[in-house]
């Protein structure tokens, strides 16, 4: 009934340990402290990639330098870009220079997209790619130097526009080119080593683009901006094939004991 005595709950026997005594903690075996040059040891194996086969360590390297001189260039040519703009155009117009920005961007992402469909190799597109704002920033760099420094206004926009959408186009595209030829194991260990070479890259171009008037000034940056895809683009094909050569050796291994299980069968 409603009114009738509950039944009693089951006990339920808990494990309770031991006391642990001071005695037992300090009798407890302590790991011991690492020494410095142990720390250093791994320092160095993780900034070298050392974990790395030799092929996969140079390979992850080149991406990184590549990567290095992309971020440098960025930072030396924005204030080259912004200069030129606003001494041919005029401050007022840099605030609808950068509302057209999407404007530009839209189709260059678009042209972008379809150039990854039907190019394969991830060498072949960075090389495309580099060659064509290479090819671009050359053209700038020739009209400027003709022009005796004061090119007209349609130069200006174009540098605007080339520095602003190589910016969101070319570094992307190494990220996308490390992403695909790395596994998680592999990410684990090599991105924390490129990310610092990224922010390396960040600091010497801040350092390039300072010292603009002992390199020649902005004819001087607007060079050195061209000819550093030509750099950009080695680097990552030879990081690229660097990965090929390492996939075929893995291959090799893999295959290398069944070869010596159908021989011993034979």
């Amino acid at each position: 009934s409603f009114c009738s005595s509950p039944k009693p709950l089951p006990y339920i026997v808990f494990s309770i340990p031991r006391k642990v005594t001071r005695r037992a903690l300090a009798e407890r075996p302590r790991s011991t402290p690492m020494s410095v040059s142990e720390a250093m040891q791994i320092w160095c194996r993780q900034v070298f990639l050392l974990d790395l086969t030799p092929t996969r360590r140079w390979s992850y390297l080149c991406l990184a330098g590549s990567l290095l001189v992309t971020l440098a260039s960025h930072q030396f040519i924005g204030p080259v870009k912004v200069s030129i703009f606003m001494d041919v155009v005029g401050t007022e117009t840099e605030p609808l220079a950068k509302s057209l920005v999407m404007l530009v961007l839209v189709p260059c992402l678009v042209s972008y997209s379809i150039l990854v469909s039907l190019v394969k190799s991830p060498g072949a597109l960075v090389v495309i790619v580099c060659t064509f704002y290479g090819a671009l920033y050359g053209f700038i760099t020739v009209v400027h130097m003709l022009s005796g420094g004061h090119p007209g206004a349609w130069l200006a926009w174009v540098l605007y526009y080339a520095t602003e959408t190589k910016c969101v186009i070319v570094m992307p595209m190494i990220w996308s080119v490390i992403a695909d030829i790395s596994t998680p194991d592999l990410a684990k260990k090599a991105y924390p080593v490129m990310f610092f070479v990224v922010q390396l890259g960040g600091i010497l171009g801040s350092l390039v683009a300072i010292q603009v008037s002992d390199l020649g000034g902005e004819l001087g940056l607007l060079l050195m901006q061209a000819a550093s895809f030509v750099l950009i683009a080695g680097l990552a094909v030879v990081g690229c094939r660097l990965v090929d050569e390492s996939a075929s050796d893995d291959a090799g291994t893999a295959l290398a004991p069944a070869a010596a299980i159908v021989a011993a069968e034979g």
